[in-house]
């Protein structure tokens, strides 16, 4: 994915989901923390995920929420700015609103 994509960094959460975490989505600690070292701004940041984890996360750190409805039998808990049916069609959005 990064040798393909312009990506800067990928983050993840090796933290069991047996107690609580900071890093471990719903919580924002990652998007946080790569915010603060990469001077990010996460106002004007997308979240884009398939799970309401990944949409309660963008949602606590700030973020504009986009989810990709793969049909999932899962609720989400808050309701994202966005929905799309796929991953391009996130970019295509986020391309259309300015970012990246």
């Amino acid at each position: 994915m990064c040798g393909t994509l312009p990506i800067n960094r990928v983050e993840v959460c090796y933290d069991g989901g047996e107690q609580f975490s900071a890093y471990r989505k719903p919580q924002p600690g990652m998007l946080l923390r790569a915010a603060s070292e990469l001077e990010i701004e996460l106002s004007k940041s997308y979240m884009v995920g398939d799970r309401w984890r990944d949409i309660d996360c963008g949602y606590a750190a700030g973020c504009t929420t986009i989810f990709i409805d793969y049909g999932y039998n899962e609720a989400l808990r808050r309701q994202p700015d966005f929905v799309v049916p796929d991953l391009l069609t996130a970019a295509s959005l986020i391309m259309s609103k300015g970012g990246g």
